[in-house]
């Protein structure tokens, strides 16, 4: 399933159980922590508990089950579907060594 494939059955799983101002925004070209970002409200914290847990099991029925779950003893709620069969571009040169670990690092006591 590909990001908009998945972004889509969000919203008509969301639309489907009453969701309110259900809103999907293309974030792939402004960060590289997701593709899209889907936000809809709840008519009250029992709807918004409804609609996490009706979009995890149906997600889940497609095999999207979420990664990872925010806020469920809050008035809001964040399921993260993760990235979903997406490319990423090569890192540049330079930047590969300053992503990586230096293992000549001395440990550090306390005195």
């Amino acid at each position: 399933m590909t990001p908009r494939e998945l972004t889509n059955e969000i919203v008509k799983i969301l639309d489907k159980k009453k969701a309110l101002d259900i809103t999907a925004i293309k974030t792939e070209e402004l960060t590289i922590v997701s593709d899209y970002f889907v936000i809809a409200t709840g008519t009250s914290n029992t709807h918004v508990k409804s609609l996490a847990d009706d979009l995890e099991y149906e997600m889940g029925k497609l095999g999207a089950a979420p990664e990872h779950i925010e806020g469920r003893a809050t008035g809001w709620i964040l399921l993260d579907f993760g990235r979903i069969q997406r490319a990423r571009p090569p890192v540049p040169e330079g930047s590969a060594r300053i992503l990586q670990p230096r293992a000549s690092l001395e440990r550090r006591t306390a005195a």
